[in-house]
């Protein structure tokens, strides 16, 4: 199972997104720190219906990662979560992307509104340790059709960019404020 250079960097840093209490594995206490950034970031209590949906996706995520779990100690290292999702670009998976793209559309759709504008894609990926300026640059390249918002059609297509494209220039790599072009 290979990827190419640019697809092994791009779940690295992807790795280190997941990774958000810095301890060189994911595991259920990540995404519940994630969970308690997003809900201190965005004012939101356990009982809002945002923090509910949210929740059951990223524990339908989580058990998507988990399989990854090859040694069962309940823990992804970086080997086995790069080495899952190579096999997923590799078998063309699509679902898994598009599954993802759902998750992080719905903690970026602050206002419900069906699209995401740079405000609220600003303020999102502040969760992950994207700064303003980043984000704010990722943005633009981001919003391909520059009409100040992406909708979940437009974030799923970033999204399959971000996971299946070698090509270090389409505008989906930027979904966690990374720029690849050099």
């Amino acid at each position: 199972m290979s990827v190419s250079p640019l697809q092994r960097k791009k779940l690295i840093d992807l790795f280190a997104v997941f990774d958000v209490n810095h301890s060189s594995v994911i595991d259920w206490n990540d995404y519940e720190e994630l969970l308690a950034k997003y809900k201190k970031t965005f004012g939101l209590s356990d009982t809002d219906g945002k923090v509910t949906k949210l929740k059951a996706a990223l524990k339908g995520s989580w058990d998507v990662l988990a399989s990854a779990d090859t040694n069962s100690d309940g823990k992804v290292s970086p080997v086995e979560f790069v080495k899952s999702y190579a096999a997923r670009i590799n078998s063309k998976d699509i679902k898994f992307a598009v599954d993802f793209a759902k998750v992080f559309f719905a903690t970026l759709d602050e206002d419900d509104s069906g699209s995401i504008g740079e405000e609220e894609y600003v303020k999102a990926v502040s969760v992950y340790g994207v700064t303003a300026p980043h984000a704010k640059a990722a943005f633009k390249h981001l919003d391909v059709n520059g009409d100040g918002k992406i909708s979940v059609s437009e974030i799923e297509k970033l999204t399959s960019e971000y996971f299946f494209s070698d090509n270090s220039k389409v505008p989906g790599n930027w979904l966690f404020g990374k720029d690849y072009t050099n």
